[in-house]
């Protein structure tokens, strides 16, 4: 690939039901997505999970980029530097199933 700016994205247009659908297929448990709020995505990360508040900042606004809609270009940027096809988040998630499953 050649020095450039690209927009890299993955190889479809999802948002969070969808990922949910997808996730529910491939570990066998289903997982309903429920809408939440950019303040209750703040506490939740805040409270549980070890990560500092740069990485916070940029979840949170990632999170609120999705929830808006903002996020629905796709491109084959990233398809065109790996000279092939990215994985799609169900051929992800059905190779990495195992990762995501509860524990019990």
């Amino acid at each position: 690939y050649k020095p450039g700016v690209y927009e890299l994205t993955g190889p479809e247009k999802l948002n969070f039901k969808d990922i949910a659908h997808e996730a529910s297929s491939a570990i066998g448990v289903e997982i309903n997505y429920e809408q939440i709020d950019s303040k209750q995505m703040e506490e939740y990360l805040e409270h549980h999970h070890e990560i500092c508040e740069n990485e916070i900042m940029f979840m949170c606004d990632l999170f609120k980029a999705i929830s808006k809609n903002m996020l629905t270009k796709k491109t084959d940027d990233l398809k065109k530097m790996l000279d092939g096809s990215p994985h799609t988040v169900k051929s992800f998630l059905k190779k990495n199933a195992r990762d995501f499953k509860p524990h019990n």
